[in-house]
């Protein structure tokens, strides 16, 4: 086996084990918080083994694997909580300084909101932003539950992405690496969620491959 084929079968060693650590424990003696909270552990288990097999790959092309610039304002800043209108924190102007990274889903051009400017409120230019960077990454946030449009909540799908460029994600929108003219598994398949950014709902816990 090569060597970069052992590098990858102990990346998804990682990840299985990391699945097999959910605690065995009925759904329904669980309530919607804990089951959230252990949801947010594995996402971000899964995020910090994503960004470790890019920097592999990277490593094993030759070339320099894109990352996302961390905005001051998410120095410390980790999402572990769903985010909506009237939501206010850190992590709030954290969003704000990610969404302005880009022209595509910035939350305003100038004044309040603006890039420099990001607010701790989470307001309805805000929302607004954050549809937009849902509707970006598409196949990551929305599509895997059948949605087409962003519903401006910052649920488990949204902060998985959100937290994943926090630690060196690309911004492309990318699944899939290109090393050596070849397509590289890069894990971004495995999805854990309880449903699509809505925390009222509290389905049984779903592992999807």
């Amino acid at each position: 086996m090569s060597k970069i084929g052992k590098k990858l079968l102990s990346f998804l060693t990682a990840v299985s084990l990391a699945v097999m650590m959910v605690p065995v424990v009925p759904v329904q003696a669980l309530t919607a918080e804990e089951i959230q909270q252990q949801i947010a552990q594995l996402q971000q288990t899964i995020a910090q083994l994503q960004t470790q097999l890019a920097q592999l790959q990277g490593g094993q092309s030759g070339q320099t694997t894109p990352t996302t610039q961390v905005p001051a304002a998410c120095q410390g800043v980790t999402f572990t909580r769903n985010l909506k209108v009237g939501s206010v924190g850190n992590d709030v102007k954290c969003l704000q300084a990610l969404l302005n990274q880009n022209p595509d889903t910035q939350v305003a051009a100038s004044g309040t909101g603006s890039s420099g400017h990001e607010t701790t409120y989470f307001g309805s230019k805000t929302k607004a932003a954050v549809i937009k960077f849902q509707e970006k990454y598409a196949s990551e946030i929305l599509t895997p539950y059948g949605l087409s449009k962003g519903t401006g909540l910052v649920g488990p799908a949204t902060r998985a992405k959100l937290n994943a460029l926090l630690q060196g994600g690309t911004t492309g929108g990318q699944t899939g690496g290109q090393t050596g003219g070849q397509t590289q598994p890069t894990g971004t398949g495995l999805t854990v969620a309880l449903a699509p950014d809505t925390p009222a709902a509290v389905p049984l816990l779903i592992i999807k491959p």
